[in-house]
C-alpha cells in the first residue's frame, strides 16, 4: 500500500510539473517574430558556451532585441532540468535563492538607426536571483507577468567540478569514418571524490559546438583502472567532420564588405544581396577561419554600441540546377538557435537555379552553413556541405553525476577539447 501511495503521489507531482509549462520547449528557441538577436553568453566573452561555475564569480549575459520598437514588460524564470532537458524533482527553493520571477529591468531604445528596436539585457546571477545547486537550467523570458506568454527559452549549465576530465580528438577506429569523422576519447580522474558506483551513478554528454541538436548523450563509463573512468567505445563516441562554416560579415552596411553584391537603404532598413553559394559536397576540405557556428553581433561604424546597429533583409543564395527530391533546404547555425526553422526555410527559385531565402540580421559576423531536411526536424548537413576529418570543431565533454537516492543529476565537470 505504501509503495502504491508513493507511486501516485510521484505521478501527481511530476504531472504538476509539467503542465505549468505546457507552452514551453525545453531547448533554445524564439516563440515569436518581433525578438531578434538573441544571444546567451558568459559576460566578456562573446563565443563562449553558457556555462557557470558555481564555486565563481562570473556572470552570463543574456541580450535580445524586440524590433516593434516599444518597451515592454519581460520578466525571467529558471527551470532546474536533469541531464535530459526535462525538470527536476526539486522545489524552487531548492535549487534558486531569490524569487522565481524577475523584471529584465536593464533596457536601451535604439538611435540613429532605420529600424526601431528595444534592446535588452540580464546580467545574472545578480542580486535578485542566483543558483544553489549544479545542473542543466532553462531559462525563460515571458512577456507580461500576468499572462507569461514565453518569448525566449535558452539552456545553460552550472557545473560543480568536482573531477578531472581528459578528453581528445582521435581519428575514428572504424576505417570507413577514417576521412569523414572525428571521435573522442574520455576518461575521468576520480582520485579526490567518493563514487561508490561509477558503472551506474556517472555518465557523459559530448556537444560539437555547443549543438545540443546532435549531442551523444548518456554514455556511461565501461572499464575502470584505478582512479580512471575510461570510456572505450567502438564506433560511439563518433561526430560527423562537417566542412568549415561559412560566414557573412554584415559589419558594415554603409560601406559594404566582400560578401555583398547589393546593398539598398529604406526608411525601415536595409537590403542587402549575398555573394550565391555552391554546395561542397565532393569539394576538398579548404582550411578557412570561422567561429564554429557561432554569430557576433558588431558594426564598424558605432564600435561596441549595442543600440546603433542596423537591421537588414538579407538575401542568401544557393546554386542548385535542380531542387533536391523529397527535401527541404534551411540557412542553420547558432543564430537558426541550431534549429530546422520555417523562417530560415530557402525557396528553389528557377529564375536563379537555385534557392533563396530572405532573412532579417542585425549587424555583425555570422557563420552559417546550408541543411537540408526531409521532415522538418532533423538537419542534414552532409548532403550540401560534406565531412572532412580535418575539419576544426571544438568538443564539449559535460559529466553528470547521480548517485543512489538522489533527486536530480548534478553537473560536476566540463572540459573542452579542439580538433586542431
Amino acid at each position: 500500500m505504501k509503495n502504491l501511495l508513493s507511486i501516485v503521489v510521484l505521478l501527481l507531482f511530476s504531472s504538476s510539473i509539467y503542465s505549468q509549462y505546457d507552452d514551453v520547449l525545453f531547448r533554445d528557441h524564439i516563440y515569436v517574430t518581433n525578438i531578434k538577436s538573441v544571444k546567451l553568453y558568459l559576460n566578456g566573452s562573446f563565443l563562449s558556451n553558457p556555462i557557470l561555475d558555481l564555486k565563481e564569480r562570473a556572470k552570463l549575459l543574456l541580450e535580445f532585441d524586440d524590433i516593434d520598437g516599444d518597451v515592454k514588460d519581460y520578466t525571467y524564470s529558471f527551470v532546474h532540468c536533469n541531464k535530459d532537458w526535462q525538470p527536476s524533482e526539486l522545489n524552487y527553493n531548492e535549487y534558486a535563492n531569490g524569487f522565481d520571477e524577475e523584471e529584465i529591468r536593464n533596457f536601451e531604445t535604439s538611435g540613429y538607426t532605420q529600424q526601431d528596436y528595444t534592446h535588452y539585457e540580464l546580467l545574472f546571477p545578480n542580486d535578485e536571483f542566483s543558483f544553489r545547486v549544479s545542473g542543466n537550467f532553462l531559462l525563460i523570458i515571458y512577456e507580461d507577468e500576468a499572462e507569461k506568454i514565453p518569448v525566449i527559452t535558452k539552456r545553460l549549465m552550472v557545473v560543480d567540478k568536482i573531477l578531472g576530465i581528459n578528453a581528445k580528438v582521435v581519428p575514428p577506429r572504424m576505417v570507413d569514418k577514417f576521412n569523414t569523422h572525428q571521435e573522442i576519447d574520455v576518461n575521468l580522474n576520480i582520485e579526490n571524490t567518493t563514487i561508490n558506483n561509477p558503472y551506474e551513478d556517472i555518465s557523459i554528454s559530448i556537444l560539437q559546438n555547443g549543438r545540443w541538436d546532435k549531442a551523444i548523450e548518456n554514455i556511461y563509463p565501461n572499464r575502470v583502472n584505478g582512479d580512471l573512468l575510461l570510456f572505450e567505445y567502438v564506433d560511439k563516441l563518433v561526430f560527423p567532420g562537417g566542412k568549415e562554416f561559412r560566414n557573412v560579415d554584415l559589419r558594415s552596411i554603409t560601406a559594404g564588405t566582400e560578401d555583398m553584391i547589393d546593398i539598398k537603404r529604406y526608411t525601415d532598413g536595409y537590403s542587402v544581396v549575398l555573394k550565391q553559394q555552391t554546395p561542397r559536397t565532393y569539394q576538398d576540405f579548404f582550411s578557412e577561419p570561422d567561429i564554429n557556428g557561432k554569430f557576433i553581433l558588431d558594426n564598424f561604424e558605432f564600435k561596441g554600441s549595442k543600440t546603433k546597429g542596423e537591421y537588414a533583409r538579407v538575401l542568401f543564395s544557393l546554386m542548385k540546377n535542380e531542387p533536391y527530391q523529397d527535401k527541404d533546404v534551411y540557412l542553420f547555425g547558432e543564430f537558426t538557435d541550431w534549429e530546422i526553422h520555417e523562417d530560415f526555410k530557402m525557396v528553389y527559385d528557377t529564375r536563379v537555379n537555385g534557392y533563396l531565402a530572405e532573412i532579417t540580421l542585425k549587424q555583425g559576423f555570422y557563420d552559417y552553413i546550408f541543411a537540408s531536411s526531409s521532415d522538418g526536424i532533423n538537419a542534414d548537413e552532409s548532403q550540401i556541405e560534406g565531412n572532412w576529418y580535418e575539419t576544426s570543431n571544438d568538443y564539449l565533454v559535460l559529466v553528470y553525476h547521480r548517485p543512489f537516492g538522489a533527486r536530480y543529476d548534478h553537473l560536476v565537470g566540463a572540459f573542452t577539447a579542439s580538433s586542431q
